[in-house]
């Protein structure tokens, strides 16, 4: 288990989740855009007239925070699943020799070229 991945891992699962509560509150409607919202509907209802609607608010900072924490908590989650694995021992390759008459590599326990039949030391 490697627990630098899994600490990187809960480390950006949190902040992505902060990154996403965030986002997602400031794309909500403040108070005062609420109460404008009501008082444009009563008025309307009372005088049967059409009011300009309020402006919109830019959206787009909230929504790359929105998902900037999504990404971050997959790659957390992915750094923590990757942490539970257990790494593979490499194998260790024999060292090979080269025969000094044909250049051929060949094995430390041969005692033979299996190309030009020459003796090894």
């Amino acid at each position: 288990m490697r627990s630098e991945f899994l600490i990187i891992g809960l480390i950006l699962i949190i902040v992505g989740i902060g990154l996403a509560v965030v986002g997602y509150n400031k794309m909500q409607p403040t108070s005062i855009e609420k109460t404008a919202g009501l008082i444009k509907e009563f008025t309307e209802g009372l005088t049967g007239e059409k009011l300009p609607d309020l402006p919109k608010r830019d959206t787009t900072g909230p929504t790359l925070m929105m998902i900037l924490g999504a990404i971050s908590f997959i790659v957390g989650l992915v750094m923590i699943i990757k942490s539970g694995r257990k790494e593979q021992p490499t194998a260790v390759l024999p060292q090979k020799k080269v025969c000094p008459n044909c250049g051929t590599r060949i094995f430390p326990e041969n005692k033979f070229c299996p190309n030009c039949g020459r003796e090894i030391e």
